[in-house]
């Protein structure tokens, strides 16, 4: 084996267990077809370590400053973050909505640690 065989292959198998992490989708059957993202200020929020994909999470509007946030915790009542700026209307306009942990990664950065689907009106 060359030297640049090998060199492939390991990139091939770094590629391949780096990808697996995030190849978890929603289960075949999932009532869940909302839009997907990332959780906004999770390194503000609580951090919780035993979240598991396909838990059920507590959607609710809170005042912030002079605006409305929509916050994600779970159901023991550990913030995760809240929904990205960029989704508040959508979700304005489907409220009330329902959402669930699509994927979990803790080793990431905590921007990309939770990612959640939604369920709602008019999605």
């Amino acid at each position: 084996m060359t030297r640049r065989r090998m060199l492939e292959l390991l990139a091939l198998a770094g590629a391949l267990i780096a990808g697996r992490r995030f190849l978890r989708g929603p289960k075949m059957g999932s009532t869940f077809t909302g839009p997907t993202f990332y959780v906004a200020g999770a390194r503000f929020g609580d951090l919780p370590d035993r979240v598991a994909p396909g838990e059920r999470l507590r959607v609710r509007r809170e005042p912030w400053r002079s605006e409305v946030r929509v916050t994600l915790s779970t159901r023991d009542g550990l913030l995760l973050g809240t929904v990205p700026r960029e989704f508040l209307p959508a979700v304005e306009r489907a409220w009330p909505v329902e959402a669930r942990l699509a994927a979990v990664d803790l080793e990431a950065v905590p921007w990309k640690r939770y990612r959640v689907e939604l369920r709602g009106g008019s999605f």
